[in-house]
């Protein structure tokens, strides 16, 4: 057991309805691949602090993730108050998943507003572009993302902007970049739908087994 799962356990111990605890608990079980226990301390986290932004939106991320379609769709539909800019940026997810490119770039547009200078919306724009054949658009935002030297997303982005482009030496290379880092998001190459074509590639098992032992190398 790690110490960060450690100190996760002993804090629940400590106080059984600590929300923080049981999520550290999940992110701990996304790594090791752990799906059915990570979605239930997931939902724990929603059932103690159901109006936290976080949980909020983790609930329908790990819905939408794991194919539980119907179960995503309600729990983005009672978010949107609480946390709307986290809710249409999963929905946009959802669109792009099923091809509605209009549909996902409206919903975008709106995530612009709320959150203007978030990096998902910059990786977003370029993936958009590049899935509706824009490839000279997607560049440009793969361009500006090499300029933003002092964003520490910008590995993620780049590499998920190389992925809409069809650019598997590239995305792999980004996200080999942004673990060594240590500034790799695990959900997105791991988990994330949109991300599904990758996970054919030799290059991925090796990856995802060097995040699992640079975030918790002693699974015991």
């Amino acid at each position: 057991m790690t110490g960060t799962e450690a100190e996760a356990r002993r804090a629940i111990e400590l106080n059984p309805s600590l929300p923080d605890g049981y999520n550290m608990l999940s992110l701990v079980a996304w790594i090791r691949g752990e799906i059915d226990e990570g979605t239930r301390l997931v939902e724990t986290c929603y059932r103690l602090d159901p109006i936290r932004p976080l949980y909020v939106t983790y609930v329908g991320m790990v819905y939408f993730y794991f194919g539980k379609g119907e179960r995503s769709t309600a729990a983005l539909g009672e978010t949107r108050q609480l946390a709307p800019a986290g809710t249409y940026r999963l929905m946009t997810e959802h669109a792009l998943l099923k091809g509605d490119y209009d549909k996902a770039k409206e919903l975008l547009s709106t995530v612009e507003k709320l959150q203007p200078t978030h990096p998902w919306v910059t990786w977003m724009k370029g993936f958009i572009a590049a899935q509706t054949g824009d490839r000279e658009a997607a560049l440009r935002v793969v361009g500006q993302l090499a300029e933003s030297r002092g964003d520490v997303d910008r590995l993620n982005s780049a590499g998920y902007a190389y992925y809409g482009l069809g650019d598997m030496d590239s995305y792999f290379s980004y996200m080999n970049q942004a673990l060594e880092s240590r500034v790799t998001n695990p959900a997105y190459p791991m988990y994330c739908p949109l991300f599904a074509g990758a996970r054919a590639d030799p290059r991925y098992q090796k990856l995802i087994e060097k995040m699992r032992q640079m975030h918790w190398p002693e699974r015991k």
